[in-house]
This record gives structure tokens, sequence and C-alpha cells, in this order.
């Protein structure tokens, strides 16, 4: 029985010996450095400051001279997605500098110092006389969309908190603050959404979906501030806003007042002019947008978009 124990004990030891000591060369992980291939001459100390990679405040990994190094993401391996409560990594810095104290630190981090992991690589120009280099987390609070009223920034529209960091930012859904009331009593005014822009003077419009900047390379380019403003601009009066060609085709009232709200292809589709009775006297504002690979079923000599 005490022979079962002490080889119980040896291999819970010799676990947490490797799960504590292991750097990482590529994909593969070695219990001890000294056990690097030769050609392995440089190292990176990935800190956490303050949080933790795959349980540890640091790892190390090991690489060849000019190598991209590897960016701790994903819950595989030894270099997984960084953890701190409350927190998340927006990127990583060759140095930092504690404008806190030690016990209430504040990290201020300088641009020039920001490591890219898609172009920098590992050498001599970038490594201390030991062939290492330490990379710091910056670690920003949960990226949130502040919507508000471009001509009226007080007048906080929508907040979306929790925003997905890696990936495009989402439109949002066609019922959210489409119109909104300026006035009281008699005197209210309608207003329906002009767009979407990044900056309240309305020249930045926001493009949203899949081809475009993720949030994350969005709130690198807003000095690492996680709070990122939508200002929404808007337009005096009741407009019917154009999403697909499906709402294309529901623009049955000649007399209506409409707004493109992104491009619309109709492909694959064949367009019926709006033929009745009367002409078209509404309003369709393009609104910068357009109508792409529009094929016109014309009868009567009609050749527009509506008769």
């Amino acid at each position: 029985m005490k022979s079962i124990r002490k080889t119980v004990l040896f291999i819970i030891a010799a676990t947490i010996l490797l799960t504590f000591s292991s750097c990482t060369i590529g994909s593969k992980s070695y219990a001890d450095p000294w056990e690097i291939d030769p050609d392995y001459q440089y190292y990176v100390v990935y800190n956490a400051l303050g949080g933790t990679i795959n349980i540890l405040p640091t790892r190390t990994a090991y690489y060849k001279s000019g190598d991209l190094i590897k960016k701790p993401e994903g819950s595989e391996g030894m270099l997984t997605t960084p953890i701190k409560e409350g927190k998340i990594v927006i990127a990583w810095y060759t140095a930092y500098e504690n404008t806190g104290t030690a016990e209430n630190p504040v990290y201020e981090f300088k641009e020039e110092d920001r490591w890219d992991f898609d172009k920098d690589r590992i050498s001599d120009e970038n490594t201390d006389e030991s062939k290492g280099m330490t990379l710091y987390a910056c670690w920003i609070d949960p990226p949130t969309l502040y919507f508000v009223d471009a001509d009226d920034i007080e007048n906080d529209l929508m907040t979306w908190p929790g925003v997905t960091i890696d990936e495009p930012l989402s439109r949002p859904t066609y019922s959210a603050k489409l119109t909104i009331q300026k006035g009281t009593g008699e005197e209210a005014v309608t207003y329906t959404l002009l767009d979407y822009y990044f900056d309240k003077e309305c020249t930045q419009k926001v493009v949203w979906g899949e081809g475009t900047r993720t949030v994350e390379e969005i709130i690198a380019d807003n000095n690492e501030d996680p709070a990122i403003m939508i200002y929404c601009k808007y337009i005096e009066g009741e407009y019917t806003r154009i999403n697909s060609v499906s709402d294309f085709k529901n623009m049955d009232n000649l007399g209506g007042r409409y707004i493109l709200a992104n491009d619309i292809d109709f492909k694959d589709e064949v367009w019926k002019p709006l033929e009745k009775d009367m002409p078209f006297s509404g309003t369709i504002i393009g609104n910068g947008y357009s109508l792409e690979n529009i094929n016109i079923d014309a009868t009567n000599r009609v050749r527009g978009v509506a008769a």
C-alpha cells in the first residue's frame, strides 16, 4: 500500500512540475529549457501583468532568429488566451511605465512599443544579451458600443456592452432607434435615422459585417479605448429605410419617402418598375449607397426603377 501511495504522489508531483516549468517551441512543449533544439536560441517571456496565461503569471517560449512569434490565444497548447477577471487583452508591448503605485499599478504603453504579431520578427535587434525579450499584456475593459445622436451627443440612444473583440461590428437590428422624437408636445418632430458614423462630423461611415475591421482593430485605432462611439445621423421627417430587395419591392406608396440603408444587390432578381396609374412622386434618398446588378423587366417603354 505504501508503495502504491508513493507511486501516486510521484506521478502527481511530476505532473505539477511539467505544468509549471514548461516552455514551448512552435507546437511542441518541453519540461525543461535545456531540452530545446540548439537552433532555438531566442526566447520570449510573456508577462500577463496581473493576469495569467494557462494558470501562470508568465510563460516562456523559444524561437529561431527571424521567427514570427506566437500570440497567446485560444484554449489549446501552453500559450492560451490570458485571463484576468473583468478584463481582456487588447495588445502586447515590449515596455511599459507604471504611473501608479506597487499596490495599485497603472500601466501606460507607447505605440512604438506595440508588438505586431503579423509583421515583427525576433532578432538581435529586439532582444537583450541573453537573446531574450519580454512582452507585457495590455488589459482593457470589455468593449462597449455607445450610440449617440450626432447632433446632440449628450443624447445617449443605446449602449451595447460585451462586444466580441475578434469579430467585425454587427449592424444593429433594424428596429433599433430608427426614428426618434425631438421636442415635446405639439412641437415634437419625428426624425429618421440616416446612417451611422465613427465621428461626430459624420464623415467616416461605419461599415458593418464580414470583411471589415474587427473590434480589436477599431480599438487599436482608438488609442486602446474600449468605449467605441457610434454617431447616429438623423434626417427630419418620417422615412422608410430600405435594407433589402424585399424592402425595395414593397415600396408601394408612390408618394412615400424612402432611404437606402445599404447597398442592395439584385443578383438573380428581375425588377418590375412601380407601374401604376400615377407616376412615382415620392423621394428616395440614395445616402451614398447603390442598387447593384439590377435587371429591369420593362414594358410600355418604362426604363426606370419607378414609372
